[in-house]
């Protein structure tokens, strides 16, 4: 990189843009920004738009994987000591 390419400000995009579809992304992402960006992601469209969701649907239906039934769920509890979900 050359020192004039060093001094330009960067924008930095990472995982989930809310629009459509890749295409979408990159043409309003790389209108907005031009040469201020290096690279950008697709923005997780489609399946992969609700990540968590995908992610434990692709190791449900991996043969090598299975869920403990016996495991009680994450409690998530506040400052103040009051459960929020269990």
């Amino acid at each position: 990189m050359n020192t004039e390419q060093t001094k330009r400000p960067i924008a930095h995009f990472v995982g989930s843009i809310p629009l459509p579809d890749a295409e979408t992304v990159f043409r309003t992402l790389s209108g907005a920004v031009g040469t201020h960006v290096a690279r950008l992601p697709d923005g997780e469209t489609g399946i992969r738009k609700m990540w968590i969701k995908f992610l434990q649907d692709v190791l449900a239906d991996h043969p090598a994987i299975e869920v403990a039934g016996d495991v009680p769920p994450f409690k998530f509890t506040q400052w103040d000591g009051v459960v929020v979900r269990e």
